[in-house]
C-alpha cells in the first residue's frame, strides 16, 4: 500500500509477532561458528543444487550455491533460513528455530519466560510481595520477595530476588521511591 510500515491494531501485531516466532519460525540471526550476524531479514535459496536437512536447524546446498532471496512462501521448505554461509561453515546455514510442521508448541512454552507473583496491602499503606521467576532456556528459577510502605502521598519499595550462589540474579535487591501527585 505504499506506507512501508503495518498498521496492525496492537493486539492482533503481538498475535502475529507470536505466531510468526512459533510457527513460521520465528527471526532470529543465528550466527555461523565464529559468532557473527549476517543482520539482513530475508532468506537463502538453495540454487542448483539439492536442500538437505541435516538436522532440526541445520541445512546443506549439495551441489549449488546460497542464493539471497526474500520471495519464499511459507510453505516452501527454504523459508525461514537465513544466515547466508561463510567461513569454515560455508555449505551448511541454520533456520531459525524450526517451522510449524517441526516445532512443537511445547518448545514454544519452554523458551518463554514465565513470572507470577502476589501482592497484599493492609490499610493501603504497607504492601509484602512474594512471586517466581522461570526461564527455562535462561536456566532462572528464582523466588522473589518485597515490601512497600505509602505515607501520605510518599511511597518506598523493596524488592529482593533470591536464588543460588554464584547466579547472576542471586541476592539482587531493588529499591524505589515514589510520589503520588
Amino acid at each position: 500500500d505504499g506506507k512501508k510500515y503495518f498498521d496492525d491494531p496492537w493486539y492482533l501485531a503481538i498475535f502475529t509477532a507470536w505466531l510468526d516466532d512459533w510457527y513460521f519460525g520465528g527471526d532470529f540471526d543465528y550466527s555461523s561458528s565464529d559468532g557473527t550476524y549476517d543482520r539482513k531479514i530475508g532468506g537463502y535459496n538453495c540454487s542448483g543444487g539439492e536442500l538437505i536437512e541435516k538436522s532440526l536447524e541445520e541445512f546443506e546446498c549439495e551441489g549449488g550455491e546460497w542464493v539471497e532471496t526474500n520471495d519464499l512462501e511459507f510453505t516452501n521448505p527454504g523459508y525461514g533460513i537465513y544466515g547466508k554461509p561463510f567461513g569454515q561453515d560455508k555449505d551448511i546455514v541454520k533456520k531459525e528455530k524450526g517451522s510449524g510442521d517441526n516445532r512443537p508448541f511445547t518448545k514454544e512454552l519452554e523458551e518463554m519466560v514465565y513470572n507470577v507473583g502476589l501482592e497484599y496491602w493492609y490499610t493501603d499503606a504497607f504492601a509484602l510481595r512474594a512471586g517466581y521467576i522461570h526461564d527455562f532456556e535462561g536456566k532462572i528459577f528464582n523466588p522473589t520477595f518485597g515490601a512497600g510502605i505509602r505515607l501520605l502521598q510518599y511511597g518506598f519499595d523493596f524488592g529482593y530476588t533470591a536464588g543460588e550462589q554464584g547466579h547472576p540474579r542471586a541476592n539482587t535487591m531493588f529499591f524505589s521511591v515514589n510520589i503520588k501527585l
